[in-house]
């Protein structure tokens, strides 16, 4: 840090791994405040085949079981009481609601 009569600057560092990057190329862009208000652009180009191909999912488990019970909670749900509302936006996250609170333990990832 720099102190001078009415003012402070603050010089900041960032270290990369170049090793994981292609190529990279740093950049001065001028904010036109003053020379100590310039920033440095870094810009990193990357080699993407080492990127794995293999990429996660999740999977529920849907079987006629879980469909059995998903269709009975549902069914001994009052709705009665989330379409009583004329604002839809509250209709439609008042159902929602009770759609997923239903769904997710029926359907477990």
């Amino acid at each position: 840090m720099r102190v001078q009569n009415t003012f402070a600057t603050a010089v900041g560092n960032v270290f990369i791994d170049i090793s994981h990057f292609v190529s990279y190329t740093i950049t001065s862009i001028l904010s036109g405040l003053s020379n100590d208000d310039d920033v440095q652009l870094l810009m990193c180009g990357t080699d993407y085949s080492h990127i794995p191909m293999e990429k996660s999912k999740i999977i529920r488990k849907i079987n006629k079981y879980t469909i059995s019970d998903f269709l009975n909670k549902l069914s001994n749900e009052l709705w009665d009481t989330i379409f009583n509302s004329d604002d839809v936006s509250a209709v439609f996250n008042a159902f929602l609601n009770v759609y997923l609170r239903i769904f997710c333990p029926r359907f477990p990832p």
